[in-house]
């Protein structure tokens, strides 16, 4: 998981001066318990000239007067293109977290292909191996192990492949250098067949319909789900303690919305694009999801405790 501030319209703001980390939570049964373990935090941070932080402040005329965080630099753990070094053939745990405002990242390293063994919500049924690049929206955590080439004092860069559906396009700018030393070879670690199992939510009672949509083209214009602009105040679904419902997240704009919901980890049941419905290929615990531009999400979720709870799109 992470965390940060979440205040109305400075969150931006205080995210961007660093209020935001990663929170992990281990269970007394992990069945990777053993595996060496990275944590990659991916900020941007806005500096001047003179190497100070900037500021992030909202820019007119777009988005209906949201902030919108400066590029700036892409860092992993605070530190730009940092250098972590390994031992050849060795296999590690990694979990990143794209912590930026609104920067989409599709992540590969160079040489390399890795498994995916957890999400959001933490670890999948089954490791999906052969995995070559993941995109990773804005608020977006995934798990992976790695098994580092076996060759003796080389270089591989973690990069940033660019996604063409985001608020912010990632150019493909390296990200980290993976240099492996001149140890001997190391013995790689073979991953369990099966993970953690993941229970399916049972059968939903209700179907709620999220549609976002805008008053504008492109980044033009006021953002808006099921009509209506944000309001502390004012509830816009009802739900009950325990109760299964279907989501249908419509995203009738020009923009990808990684959408967030508060409270609860959710599943996604499936994709509808063109109209067409495709099911969603594995299991998975989530709390944010991407929403491609034309296209709607359906998710399954349950909140478990009476409150108010927050959903929006995670675009800071």
């Amino acid at each position: 998981y992470w965390y940060h501030p979440h205040a109305h319209r400075t969150t931006t703001l205080q995210v961007a001066r660093g209020l935001a980390a990663p929170l992990i939570v281990r269970s007394a049964d992990d069945p990777l318990q053993g595996i060496p373990e990275q944590t990659l935090m991916i900020t941007s941070l806005a500096i001047d000239s003179g190497g100070e932080v900037r500021d992030v402040r909202p820019r007119m005329g777009g988005m209906g007067g949201m902030m919108m965080a400066d590029a700036g630099e892409v860092l992993v753990n605070g530190q730009r293109l940092p250098t972590h070094r390994v031992n050849p053939g060795a296999t590690e745990r990694w979990r990143i977290l794209n912590a930026t405002a609104d920067q989409y990242m599709r992540f590969a390293v160079d040489g390399h292909r890795f498994s995916v063994v957890g999400t959001d919500g933490g670890l999948l049924a089954q490791p999906l191996a052969n995995v070559g690049d993941w995109l990773l929206a804005p608020a977006q955590r995934v798990e992976i192990v790695l098994t580092v080439a076996a060759r003796q004092s080389e270089t591989f860069l973690l990069r940033d492949l660019g996604y063409g559906g985001g608020a912010r396009r990632g150019n493909g700018a390296a990200l980290m250098a993976l240099e492996t030393t001149d140890a001997s070879l190391v013995e790689p670690i073979e991953l369990p067949s099966t993970l953690r199992p993941i229970a399916a939510l049972g059968p939903a009672s209700i179907r709620q319909r999220v549609v976002l949509s805008s008053t504008g083209m492109g980044m033009m214009g006021s953002f808006l789900i099921n009509g209506r602009s944000f309001d502390m105040n004012r509830v816009d679904l009802t739900t009950e303690v325990n109760r299964v419902e279907l989501w249908d997240l419509v995203n009738a704009t020009m923009l990808d919305h990684p959408m967030h919901v508060h409270g609860t980890q959710f599943q996604v049941i499936g994709r509808t694009v063109r109209g067409r419905f495709a099911p969603a290929s594995y299991p998975a615990w989530l709390d944010t999801v991407n929403v491609p531009a034309g296209e709607t999400v359906t998710i399954k979720t349950q909140q478990l405790s009476p409150g108010k709870r927050m959903f929006h799109c995670h675009l800071l």
